[in-house]
């Protein structure tokens, strides 16, 4: 079961953004407004690296298992299953800890956490097998479509009533999806470097808030 909703769940974001890495940004730049540059996109100042090293990655690392044994800590102490009781400290202490000057301007500890996920993506996508597509689900796959699709219709109607140009819609859309991963690709092939950071923000807040209703609707 947990293959089949991997394999449909992949299937079907692949298809949106395959989308949106061709047709999807000429199309609806015929309907929403232009993106306004803060600078010329043709700019070609080049920003200097903030130079790092392994000892700030460590540092980084050393907050994440902090936290991580904190959350432990109280899932031992609280009478309710460990599993959702970790996920929920540990998205509310990573968000704290981001709030700290020392721990978010850490150098090179994004593109760490990114590394990360990534590997954890490929290792997810490499246990999934897609025969389980042509399994008799069809009900699963069409909620994944409407739940998909749905969701990204009404973000589009929103986005065009408050007149909102077509570059936020679509990385804000992906950055929803998705995850910081696909933030970039998505941004170099609409040519806008500027969207990177408030798509990666948007991301990252997506996946602490998904965390958090999930957890709601687990419980509830």
């Amino acid at each position: 079961a947990d293959e089949t909703v991997r394999a449909q769940g992949c299937a079907v974001s692949a298809e949106y953004l395959l989308l949106v890495l061709s047709v999807l940004p000429s199309f609806l730049s015929r309907i929403l407004p232009s993106y306004t540059y803060q600078q010329s996109p043709d700019s070609t100042e080049v920003t200097q690296p903030i130079p790092f090293t392994f000892l700030h990655v460590f540092k980084g690392l050393g907050w994440a298992i902090f936290c991580l044994l904190v959350s432990f800590g109280i899932s031992r102490v609280l009478p309710l299953n460990p599993g959702p009781v970790i996920i929920s400290s540990v998205t509310a202490f990573g968000l704290l800890c981001s709030l700290l000057p020392k721990v978010r301007n850490l150098p090179g500890t994004f593109s760490t956490g990114e590394y990360l996920l990534l590997v954890f993506c490929i290792a997810i996508g490499a246990q999934i097998r897609l025969d389980f597509i042509t399994q008799d689900v069809v009900p699963l796959l069409v909620f994944f479509i409407v739940g998909a699709y749905v969701a990204v219709l009404i973000h589009f109607l929103l986005v065009y009533l408050a007149k909102i140009d077509s570059h936020t819609f679509l990385i804000t859309s992906v950055a929803g999806i998705f995850n910081p991963i696909f933030i970039a690709p998505v941004a170099r092939k609409l040519g806008n470097k500027e969207i990177i950071a408030p798509g990666m923000t948007a991301a990252i807040v997506g996946y602490a808030i998904g965390n958090f209703l999930g957890l709601a609707i687990a419980w509830g």
